[in-house]
């Protein structure tokens, strides 16, 4: 079977997935579509993240760089409403 057939979409819930999306998208040939909610893009998800990929006359490109191409921000790792919980695994 040829994925480049099969069609797909990616749903993004958070900055961080929204990140991995995107990466995804651009190695999926059948990959029509992002979800992308205006509204958390331009408002929670750049808490979050230091860099997103850049959105473009409706289209995304994935970050270049190390891993997904972005890192948590500093700031909200510290912040008093984050909780980091380790595994001892």
């Amino acid at each position: 079977v040829d994925a480049a057939e099969l069609p797909t979409s990616t749903h993004s819930q958070g900055p961080v997935q929204f990140a991995a999306s995107a990466h995804l998208a651009m190695h999926c040939p059948g990959c029509e579509l992002m979800e992308l909610v205006r509204a958390s893009y331009y408002g929670y998800f750049q808490v979050v993240l230091e860099q997103l990929p850049p959105v473009e006359a409706g289209f995304v490109s994935a970050l270049r760089g190390p891993g997904l191409g972005t890192k948590l921000r500093d700031d909200f790792l510290t912040s008093d409403d984050v909780t980091i919980r380790r595994s001892s695994r």
